[in-house]
Protein backbone atom coordinates (compact mmCIF):
# COMPACT_ATOMS: atom_id res chain seq x y z
CA UNK A 1 0.00 0.00 0.00
CA UNK A 2 1.55 3.39 -1.11
CA UNK A 3 1.00 6.70 1.15
CA UNK A 4 -1.21 7.60 -1.06
CA UNK A 5 -3.65 4.35 -0.74
CA UNK A 6 -2.66 4.37 3.33
CA UNK A 7 -3.84 7.96 3.59
CA UNK A 8 -7.13 6.87 2.20
CA UNK A 9 -7.68 4.04 4.11
CA UNK A 10 -7.00 5.71 7.50
CA UNK A 11 -9.40 8.55 6.64
CA UNK A 12 -12.42 5.88 5.37
CA UNK A 13 -11.72 3.73 8.11
CA UNK A 14 -12.10 6.10 10.39
CA UNK A 15 -15.19 7.77 8.89
CA UNK A 16 -16.97 3.97 8.56
CA UNK A 17 -15.78 3.33 12.36
CA UNK A 18 -17.85 6.22 13.62
CA UNK A 19 -20.89 5.18 11.10
CA UNK A 20 -20.70 1.37 12.79
CA UNK A 21 -20.68 2.82 16.35
CA UNK A 22 -23.92 4.80 15.36
CA UNK A 23 -25.49 2.00 13.82
CA UNK A 24 -25.00 -0.30 16.53
CA UNK A 25 -26.50 2.33 19.48
CA UNK A 26 -29.56 2.46 16.74
CA UNK A 27 -29.95 -1.07 17.17
CA UNK A 28 -29.74 -0.92 20.54
CA UNK A 29 -32.08 1.55 20.92
CA UNK A 30 -34.44 0.45 18.46
CA UNK A 31 -34.76 -3.06 20.68
CA UNK A 32 -36.80 -0.98 23.45
CA UNK A 33 -39.31 -0.10 20.90
CA UNK A 34 -42.65 -2.01 19.90
CA UNK A 35 -44.75 -1.61 17.30
CA UNK A 36 -44.69 0.65 14.22
CA UNK A 37 -41.83 2.51 16.63
CA UNK A 38 -39.68 -0.31 15.87
CA UNK A 39 -40.60 -0.67 12.60
CA UNK A 40 -40.13 2.97 11.94
CA UNK A 41 -36.42 2.53 13.47
CA UNK A 42 -35.43 -0.39 11.60
CA UNK A 43 -36.03 1.08 8.05
CA UNK A 44 -33.60 4.23 9.75
CA UNK A 45 -31.16 1.26 10.86
CA UNK A 46 -31.42 0.19 7.11
CA UNK A 47 -30.59 3.37 5.93
CA UNK A 48 -27.79 3.96 8.01
CA UNK A 49 -26.32 0.44 6.85
CA UNK A 50 -26.64 1.89 3.22
CA UNK A 51 -24.81 5.21 3.92
CA UNK A 52 -21.81 3.44 5.65
CA UNK A 53 -22.13 0.87 3.00
CA UNK A 54 -21.45 3.89 0.88
CA UNK A 55 -18.32 4.65 2.57
CA UNK A 56 -16.70 1.25 2.78
CA UNK A 57 -17.35 1.11 -1.25
CA UNK A 58 -15.51 4.29 -1.42
CA UNK A 59 -13.27 3.51 0.68
CA UNK A 60 -12.24 0.17 -1.14
CA UNK A 61 -11.55 2.66 -4.65
CA UNK A 62 -9.69 5.00 -3.16
CA UNK A 63 -7.64 2.66 -1.20
CA UNK A 64 -7.36 0.16 -3.74
CA UNK A 65 -7.70 -2.35 -0.80
CA UNK A 66 -9.92 -5.22 -0.93
CA UNK A 67 -10.06 -5.87 2.73
CA UNK A 68 -12.72 -3.90 2.54
CA UNK A 69 -14.85 -6.56 0.85
CA UNK A 70 -14.86 -7.98 4.25
CA UNK A 71 -16.11 -5.45 6.05
CA UNK A 72 -19.11 -4.78 3.52
CA UNK A 73 -20.06 -8.98 3.61
CA UNK A 74 -20.57 -8.05 7.47
CA UNK A 75 -22.70 -5.08 6.82
CA UNK A 76 -24.92 -7.03 4.25
CA UNK A 77 -24.95 -9.74 7.03
CA UNK A 78 -26.70 -7.24 9.36
CA UNK A 79 -28.78 -5.39 6.99
CA UNK A 80 -30.35 -9.04 6.31
CA UNK A 81 -30.56 -9.52 9.77
CA UNK A 82 -32.74 -6.29 10.36
CA UNK A 83 -34.48 -7.03 7.58
CA UNK A 84 -35.74 -10.37 9.28
CA UNK A 85 -36.86 -8.70 12.23
CA UNK A 86 -33.81 -9.77 14.42
CA UNK A 87 -32.08 -6.42 14.47
CA UNK A 88 -30.63 -7.80 17.85
CA UNK A 89 -28.09 -10.25 15.53
CA UNK A 90 -27.17 -7.33 13.69
CA UNK A 91 -24.96 -6.02 16.16
CA UNK A 92 -22.58 -9.00 16.05
CA UNK A 93 -21.94 -8.29 12.26
CA UNK A 94 -21.81 -4.46 13.00
CA UNK A 95 -18.92 -5.35 15.83
CA UNK A 96 -17.06 -7.89 13.35
CA UNK A 97 -17.05 -5.13 10.64
CA UNK A 98 -15.83 -1.87 13.25
CA UNK A 99 -13.29 -4.59 14.15
CA UNK A 100 -11.98 -5.10 10.69
CA UNK A 101 -12.35 -1.41 9.86
CA UNK A 102 -10.06 -0.94 12.70
CA UNK A 103 -7.44 -3.76 11.93
CA UNK A 104 -7.78 -1.45 8.49
CA UNK A 105 -6.56 1.80 10.15
CA UNK A 106 -4.23 0.43 11.98
CA UNK A 107 -2.35 -1.10 8.95
CA UNK A 108 -2.67 2.19 7.04
CA UNK A 109 -1.75 3.90 10.19
CA UNK A 110 1.53 1.80 10.16
CA UNK A 111 2.40 2.30 6.57
CA UNK A 112 2.29 6.04 6.96
CA UNK A 113 4.46 5.77 10.16
CA UNK A 114 6.98 3.51 7.96
CA UNK A 115 6.87 6.19 5.21
CA UNK A 116 7.52 9.01 7.55
CA UNK A 117 10.71 7.84 8.72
Amino acid sequence: MNAENATWALCQSEKVKAGLIWTSSAVEISLGLEGMARKGAQRIICGLIAMVAGEVHLARKLSRDDTWLKVDKSLNMARVMVDSGVAREAVFHLAKALSEVTNIGRRAAGELDSAGQ
